[in-house]
């Protein structure tokens, strides 16, 4: 049996089985996206005054209308001067419900594509600014160690649509410095 396109004369091949043989390659969606949409940012920041309170870490809030910004990657860690890790009274946390009154630090988010000239139309602070509304968690883990780098579980790729504001922060349970990296996925709404 030979499959054959009609019109360049290419022939597919076919197994003893009388099935289509193929080649597939894999990509994960944020590299698909990078290549073929330019769509894939980072952004990172480092806080050096964490105290024995709630630092907001990171506050970012989604401003495209035509686009979903969906979370790829979120990488936490902190040096805090407390004895001991873990510690009950200090994690990290990711959640929804406030927003920016004031302070802190305007962020840039950096397209992963060096070839892109597009850029997230997104709003993003760091540096504890100030919140405001009630804060509801999605996910929270412990401090295990000082300055062990940690991921925080977004396997299922949280979505934040136009307007809403999604924020990182430490509840910390001493003083000293935490860092956040952030990858998300500008994808266009269905």
């Amino acid at each position: 049996m030979i499959i054959k396109n009609n019109t360049d004369g290419k022939t597919a091949g076919v197994t003893k089985d009388h099935q289509l043989r193929t080649q597939a390659e894999s990509h994960s969606l944020a590299h698909h996206i990078a290549v073929e949409h330019e769509n894939v940012y980072v952004i990172s920041t480092n806080y050096a005054s964490v105290t024995a309170a709630t630092n907001t870490l990171l506050h970012i809030v989604n401003d495209d209308p035509q686009r979903d910004l969906v979370l790829s990657q979120i990488a936490v860690e902190a040096i805090t001067d407390t004895a001991s890790k873990p510690v009950s009274g200090e994690y990290f946390q990711t959640g929804f419900g406030t927003t920016r009154s004031s302070g802190g630090t305007l962020l840039t988010a950096l397209n992963t594509n060096s070839n892109s000239g597009k850029v997230a139309a997104v709003t993003a602070y760091g540096e504890n600014p100030t919140v405001t509304g009630t804060f509801v968690e999605g996910y929270r883990k412990y401090h295990e160690g000082s300055a062990k780098e940690t991921n925080l579980d977004v396997r299922d790729g949280s979505l934040i649509t136009l307007g809403t504001g999604f924020e990182i922060r430490l509840v910390s349970a001493g003083a000293g410095v935490a860092k956040v990296f952030l990858a998300f996925i500008m994808l266009d709404k269905l």
